[in-house]
């Protein structure tokens, strides 16, 4: 079996819920999946993966013939693409499957064997990907996503970084890959602070994206005396240390859904935003969606115009608030255990 999602690292996260429903539902199955090479390390150590196979985002045809050729030896049964572009749609219809599966929508519709329709209202991403098991495996229910980090990379996270056990982490990322993604820089110290003095024992720390090093360098400049700016990491480095982080706040990209994947208390700051597709974590614990767009005004692609602007430093610190909440009570009812009550 195959699933494929080539790009991004947000959306690679998103379909995890399908590999863990596919282990479940047909364990002696072999799982693969597709994607390009930047993304393939969300998928390292996860038991429900049993090979990935990677191409580079811009393919010339020996490594698109190299791909199609893994994927045609031996064939795969079934292929659940999840990105539906027409990339993945004519690599899938080349791989040649028994059963393959993708969105329908337009012409390239017609290289997938099943098709499935979208979902009406206000549909969850990681629900629609599920829905592309449905012709296998019947309706299946939206579950959480997940990543994997290994010990031996918790503990070499941690030494590089000095960091302390009993000693809450706070992340804020202000990075994003569009403008309109961008929750103001200026905001960032403001939270700092706020942050700081609501817990002086807690580290505070700011880690950027390539291309946002000069932005963190400037909040930490604008910032308390404590906050600091982590060293660039890899991504494999980064997942460890959402294993050690207490709080996460962070504008809409692929390293908040990891944060969320990891279950790390977490705050999304959204301008562009499809309400319940993009974010669809709230139901499931400690995380929240902060959201700041037009109700009338839409940019090129009928997305609503991003008010990220207008998002103040006292919503956000509520939502702070409200998560580190739902954190605390969960925690106690796992403490509790079973057929108690907490309170």
């Amino acid at each position: 079996m195959l699933v494929t999602r080539l790009r991004f690292l947000g959306d690679v996260v998103m379909t995890t819920p399908m590999l863990e429903t596919l282990r479940e539902a047909v364990p002696d199955a072999s799982i693969e999946y597709l994607t390009y090479e930047a993304y393939a390390p969300a998928l390292d150590g996860n038991p429900n993966v049993d090979r990935v196979i990677t191409m580079p985002p811009k393919a010339g045809v020996r490594d698109t013939l190299r791909v199609i050729r893994e994927l045609r030896h031996p064939r795969i049964d079934w292929c659940f693409d999840t990105l539906n572009n027409p990339r993945s749609a004519i690599l899938i219809a080349l791989a040649a499957p028994r059963h393959s599966v993708g969105l329908k929508r337009g012409v390239r519709s017609w290289l997938y064997i099943h098709r499935r329709s979208q979902r009406g209202g206000r549909p969850s991403a990681v629900l629609d990907h599920l829905d592309k098991l449905v012709p296998l495996l019947g309706p299946v229910s939206e579950r959480h996503t997940s990543l994997y980090a290994s010990e031996k990379e918790r503990r070499e996270i941690a030494q590089r970084l000095a960091i302390d056990p009993g000693r809450e982490l706070i992340l804020l990322h202000p990075g994003a890959s569009s403008p309109e993604k961008v929750w103001p820089v200026q905001n960032w110290p403001s939270l700092s602070e706020a942050l700081q003095s609501r817990n002086k024992k807690a580290r505070i720390a700011i880690v950027t994206q390539p291309g946002w090093e000069a932005v963190g360098r400037e909040i930490v400049q604008k910032s308390p005396a404590g906050v600091e700016q982590l060293p660039e990491l890899d991504a494999r480095s980064l997942f460890a240390l959402l294993t050690w982080t207490s709080l996460y706040v962070g504008n809409d990209g692929g390293i908040l859904h990891c944060a969320v994947a990891s279950r790390v208390p977490t705050v999304g700051l959204f301008g562009t935003y499809k309400e319940g597709a993009f974010f669809p974590y709230e139901a499931w614990g400690p995380y929240r969606s902060v959201v700041r767009c037009s109700d009338s005004g839409r940019d090129r692609e009928g997305r609503p115009l991003s008010l990220l602007r207008d998002l103040a430093v006292d919503e956000v610190l509520v939502a702070v608030g409200e998560v580190l909440a739902r954190a605390r009570a969960g925690a106690s009812k796992r403490a509790a255990g079973p057929g108690t009550d907490p309170l």
